[in-house]
């Protein structure tokens, strides 16, 4: 495969990159563009769901489509996280990081995770707070004091 690279200064290393620069292959592996592919056509069907469920609940006024539609959102974050994860992590070791960067995907499932609990705790405060407010449970929220 063929590798671009800057050009050789003084201070380059036996492969003719700069200490520092990294080397890019002109051309992705199939393995990332099917990772790419596959998470590009989950985040479209991520965001079509999200429309769809929020434009449902809001004419059912359905407070479980919506909470649906938050998750598909957060998933679809979660999408983003993932795409920039795995590319970044396929990038080549340099100097400064000889082992490279494949630990970013751990980092990106990790962010990825706490999106997902995020999201969740989210849902079930409002979840709490609408109940709260249905059985009167908040000082002001329509029940008069007698």
């Amino acid at each position: 495969a063929s590798v671009h690279t800057h050009a050789a200064s003084p201070g380059a290393t036996p492969d003719g990159a700069e200490p520092g620069k990294r080397t890019y292959p002109e051309e992705k592996p199939p393995s990332l563009w099917a990772a790419n592919r596959i998470t590009l056509v989950g985040a479209g069907v991520n965001l079509g769901a999200a429309v769809a469920k929020y434009a449902a609940g809001t004419w059912a006024h359905s407070p479980g489509l919506l909470a649906d539609a938050a998750h598909s959102l957060s998933d679809l974050l979660s999408d983003a996280v993932t795409l920039w994860a795995v590319n970044h992590a396929r990038v080549p070791a340099t100097h400064s990081t000889p082992w490279g960067l494949g630990k970013l995907e751990a980092v990106g499932g990790s962010v990825c995770a706490a999106l997902i609990v995020g999201t969740g705790l989210a849902v079930g405060w409002h979840s709490g707070v609408d109940l709260a407010e249905h059985l009167h449970l908040f000082a002001g929220s329509g029940a008069e004091a007698e």
